[in-house]
């Protein structure tokens, strides 16, 4: 009987064992993930950091070497001050374009039943019954067509973004509208 209990004990310790070996290869396996994801999200941030020249890249530099020097005591004090050189690339980025932004054109609908525009809370009403849409859309003008009886079709621009009915009153919408198209070229 002792030998039995000394085998059952020797079992559990093996497979206890097992176990710890596996969850340490499981978190093992989750942390190298982990590391994997952590090195795509800096290398996505060193392109948007090249975006900008390499200014924001250099600023970084030139403080971090800074404060290195003030740590090491080969200058007195670290200073976030920068070379003229970075102060005018910085607010060379910084400008503001020549381009003048003058919103959306008039935006019209003649193949639609009604104009619209959509509210601040993001809906429209029609037969006094209030279709909520979505506050992006606030402000803008709509197109909407009746397509069948109490179904309508809404178009921003010349993109169809739903349906809507008036017993359901929510936008149900139809694939992305503005996805890639293919050309009939190719």
């Amino acid at each position: 009987m002792r030998k039995l209990s000394q085998k059952l004990r020797l079992s559990n310790l093996i497979s206890s064992r097992f176990s710890e070996r596996d969850t340490a290869k499981e978190a093992l396996r989750i942390a190298s993930e982990s590391a994997e994801r952590a090195n795509e999200l800096l290398q996505a941030a060193k392109v948007k950091l090249a975006a900008f020249g390499d200014v924001d890249h250099e600023i970084l530099q030139h403080r971090a070497a800074s404060f290195k020097a003030a740590v090491q005591r080969t200058i007195p004090k670290a200073t976030l001050e920068l070379p003229e050189e970075l102060i005018c690339r910085e607010r060379a980025r910084d400008t503001v374009s020549a381009r003048r932004y003058d919103g959306l054109p008039e935006l019209n609908y003649p193949f639609h039943d009604r104009d619209v525009i959509v509210t601040a809370c993001g809906r429209l009403c029609l037969h006094r019954k209030r279709i909520n849409l979505s506050t992006v859309l606030a402000g803008q003008k709509l197109g909407i067509k009746e397509v069948d009886d109490g179904i309508w079709l809404v178009s921003f621009m010349h993109y169809d973004l739903g349906y809507f009915d008036l017993e359901q009153k929510t936008l149900q919408p139809l694939d992305n509208p503005f996805g890639t198209r293919l050309s009939p070229m190719s």
